[in-house]
């Protein structure tokens, strides 16, 4: 054994402080055997079916190709380096030291952030695009804002490891003892991101298919969703506030101190989420039901933690307060189905035959589609009035956002019908008399 060690301790070339020794030229001679082996493998199958299963485009091949080729380069240039103790320092301070190795590692961490971000971004959309097709139609796209998020976590992480690298976490500011450091932030940012791509990827990719398969409505979903999303909200949040090392006991009393002045102002919003809570739990409202609220009829959008989004039929975005929700009278046109009654109230003249009106009003209701056939429509002699038979034409439908427009074709049906058939739709006549006073 030391006739081994004497052997591969034996130096080859020698200069002012370098000395090459044999062991040193061996292992530099396995790495480069590693790296091509290592690049073969990765070039030749590892990324050919990689492109294979997320149908990457020749554009996109060509990206990944290259870039990957600088990162395995770098990787042997960084073992090569180390094998022959060729890492020369190019800067040196108090603070700082920077080597040839840094310089290189801060390039091969930038380059993988790149390749990284590509492989994510690909199968995240290749599930986008699996997830799109279970889904049912009208139902909620999958957010696109995500890609970014990725990104920024990808970027995030590379330059908390840049900070490392470089040794430059220095505290930014120091309060009686606390310290915020580079690396603390970093952290902070990277978890608040990673929070939203958490509870994107559990409620879109992770539950998806379990809603797929038990056919779980829509407004259910959106009620699981929402209430998963804000429960890692707050995790992070306080995770975050660890991070930091800021004390829960100091935030916990000066908010229980801060809130007895600001209850009462905040009195509002605080029963506008709570209301919200209730929405989303007790699910007496859900995404996509149609509304009455003040005589305004719009179709749910949205169901935030303290508003709500309402699209009335005129294309308008109404905010409605969650309170409104759960306090005032609302009506729920569609909260255990879509079918729904119209009515259309006609007058007639006296001397038109009950049985002919009849017969006219239901024979109005026959060219158009959106009016259901079971339930069976219905005329309904009303009253005697004052001027006129009051008939209700009653049917069924299930595009209830679009009562109006329904009533108001059958209105023009009915009095075309009407004039076929020498039926006047009656009105009150008034008559003004000048009476002489003597």
């Amino acid at each position: 054994m030391d006739f081994l060690k004497k052997i591969l301790d034996t130096h080859l070339f020698s200069t002012d402080g370098y000395k090459l020794s044999l062991q040193d030229l061996l292992l530099f001679t396995a790495i480069f055997i590693a790296f091509i082996f290592m690049l073969r493998f990765v070039m030749r199958r590892l990324l050919p079916r990689f492109f294979k299963i997320y149908d990457v485009g020749n554009a996109g091949k060509s990206k990944i190709k290259s870039a990957t080729f600088v990162v395995l380069s770098l990787i042997f240039i960084l073992a090569a380096l180390w094998s022959l103790h060729l890492d020369a320092v190019l800067y040196s301070s108090d603070y700082i030291t920077i080597k040839v190795s840094n310089i290189l590692q801060a390039i091969l961490v930038i380059r993988l952030a790149r390749i990284l971000d590509n492989i994510i971004n690909k199968i995240k959309n290749k599930n986008q695009d699996e997830e799109l097709r279970v889904t049912t139609p009208g139902g909620d796209t999958v957010e696109k804002n995500q890609a970014h998020i990725i990104q920024w976590l990808v970027y995030l992480i590379a330059a908390l490891i840049l900070v490392n690298f470089f040794e430059i976490d220095k505290p930014l500011v120091t309060i009686k003892g606390f310290s915020l450091k580079i690396s603390s932030i970093l952290i902070v940012i990277i978890i608040l991101f990673g929070s939203r791509l958490l509870a994107w990827f559990l409620t879109n990719i992770l539950l998806q298919p379990y809603y797929a398969r038990n056919k779980i409505e829509r407004g259910a979903q959106y009620a699981v969703n929402q209430l998963m999303s804000y429960i890692i909200y707050l995790v992070a949040f306080f995770f975050a506030l660890h991070v930091i090392d800021v004390q829960m006991s100091l935030i916990l009393g000066g908010a229980a101190a801060l809130l007895v002045g600001v209850g009462l102002g905040l009195q509002q919003t605080f029963n506008d989420f709570f209301s919200g809570i209730t929405l989303l739990t007790e699910r007496s409202i859900d995404i996509g039901d149609v509304v009455n609220i003040n005589n305004t009829v719009g179709t749910v959008r949205h169901i935030g933690i303290r508003t709500s989004k309402i699209e009335t039929r005129g294309n308008l975005t109404m905010i409605v307060p969650n309170s409104k929700l759960t306090s005032d009278n609302v009506i729920n046109w569609t909260h255990f189905n879509n079918l729904a009654r119209l009515e259309v109230k006609v007058p007639v003249p006296f001397s038109a035959d009950p049985e002919l009106v009849r017969t006219i009003l239901l024979k109005a209701i026959l060219p158009d589609p959106r009016i259901q056939k079971y339930p069976e429509p219905s005329v309904v002699f009303n009253d005697f009035g004052q001027y006129a038979h009051d008939f209700i034409l009653m049917a069924w439908s299930t595009d209830v956002l679009n009562f109006e427009d329904i009533k108001s074709e059958l209105r023009f049906e009915i009095k075309r019908l009407f004039k076929e058939n020498g039926i006047e739709i009656p009105y009150p006549i008034q008559f003004y008399a000048n009476i002489p006073e003597s």
